[in-house]
């Protein structure tokens, strides 16, 4: 959802300030990334997640 309405603001005005692209940039990086997750999903090579693991004393 957040790549698709990137993609509309961006085809619906011609001239966005400096600001205000650099925030839709930046959103569209975190909708592909958040997409990439996703599909591929989390490991499942790890016994525990990497939050759930001791830290050793």
């Amino acid at each position: 959802m957040l790549l698709i309405q990137t993609i509309l603001v961006f085809e619906a005005s011609e001239n966005l300030p400096s600001g205000l692209k650099a925030l839709l940039v930046m959103s569209g990086v975190l909708g592909v990334s958040a997409l990439i997750f996703a599909v591929r999903g989390p490991r499942e090579t790890e016994d525990q997640p990497w939050w759930r693991t001791r830290h050793e004393r």
